[in-house]
């Protein structure tokens, strides 16, 4: 998931979080009440060694899906995040197309169960 998400926010009125390198920028466990944009830098989890650049949305599947973010992450240098909240992030899909949110958490949650079955096998 891009930033083109952002495009018909006023992201002005979401206050902009910075981390340095090394930063603990999510902890594992933490509520999946924000999904955070990378607005510049990156982000790796690290447990996986992934990273999120700038334009990226952190952990999108776990946003939608999961009550949890599962992983903690840290900032691979200096980054800017932006957190927008669920209700915003619902509010912003509702007005684009009314289904968009259903099917983007089905889908989500979906994905995640087949992951999870996946690697129990």
């Amino acid at each position: 998931m891009r930033t083109s998400l952002l495009k018909n926010l006023d992201i002005s009125k979401f206050p902009r979080q910075r981390f340095g390198a090394g930063d603990t920028v999510l902890e594992a466990g933490a509520e999946t009440d924000r999904l955070l944009f990378v607005l510049d830098g990156r982000v790796r989890d690290a447990a996986s060694g992934q990273s999120y650049a700038a334009g990226r949305a952190v952990l999108p599947l776990e946003f939608f899906g999961a009550q949890q973010y599962p992983v903690t992450l840290y900032a691979k240098g200096a980054c800017e995040l932006l957190p927008v909240p669920r209700e915003t992030v619902r509010e912003l899909l509702q007005s684009e197309a009314p289904m968009t949110w259903m099917l983007a958490r089905s889908i989500a949650i979906e994905t995640l169960e087949f992951r999870r079955g996946r690697d129990q096998c």
